[in-house]
């Protein structure tokens, strides 16, 4: 059997070369950017405020301006710490995790939200308070519709005297160590 195998993609009339370029550039692996971002500051809530209290906890800034038709994924985590009263029923906290974005010059816009909620009563209970220490994590991802250098942020916010009901403090990030970064990849390598 004689024959010629034809290269995906390359046309006959063209010169090896030309064609073994062509088909090497559509097989380059997709550029993907990793940033680590850096803990802003601590979340520590005035118990008795009636005021809504906001602290930005985490940033990471993300270049895709070369990249076509980027995606981005955010990854971000932290602690929420607070201390119950020993004897009164129930215990209740409420706090709104907030993801933004501002990109260039352009206006912030918030992203998403997630509401971090927790009660429970505590019966029998016979320490001086209970102490509560959980992790909280974000996991997103988005299509940016125009690639350009943008900085991402997590702020929380929550009003004391109506989102805590018997808590003796409240924290987020206490030690000032969240963790937060950004992958981002174009979709397509022909742009």
């Amino acid at each position: 059997m004689t024959g010629h195998i034809k290269k995906f993609g390359c046309g006959c009339d063209r010169k090896k070369k030309d064609c073994d370029r062509e088909c090497k550039k559509k097989t380059e692996p997709k550029r993907i950017i990793f940033e680590c971002g850096e803990s802003v500051e601590a979340a520590n809530f005035t118990i008795d405020s009636s005021s809504q209290e906001t602290f930005t906890l985490a940033r990471v800034f993300v270049d895709s301006s070369k990249l076509c038709r980027p995606q981005v994924k955010i990854e971000f985590s932290t602690q929420v710490v607070f201390a119950a009263t020993p004897v009164t029923d129930p215990v209740n906290i409420r706090m709104t995790f907030t993801l933004k974005r501002q990109c260039g010059d352009g206006p912030e816009m918030t992203i998403r939200e997630w509401e971090y909620i927790n009660s429970f009563d505590i019966d029998n209970f016979t320490f001086a308070a209970r102490s509560v220490s959980e992790p909280f994590t974000i996991s997103f991802c988005e299509p940016l519709q125009c690639p350009d250098c943008c900085e991402y942020f997590v702020e929380v916010t929550a009003t004391p005297a109506t989102d805590f009901t018997n808590i003796m403090s409240a924290a987020v990030n206490p030690d000032n160590d969240a963790s937060m970064s950004a992958f981002a990849k174009g979709i397509c390598s022909d742009c």
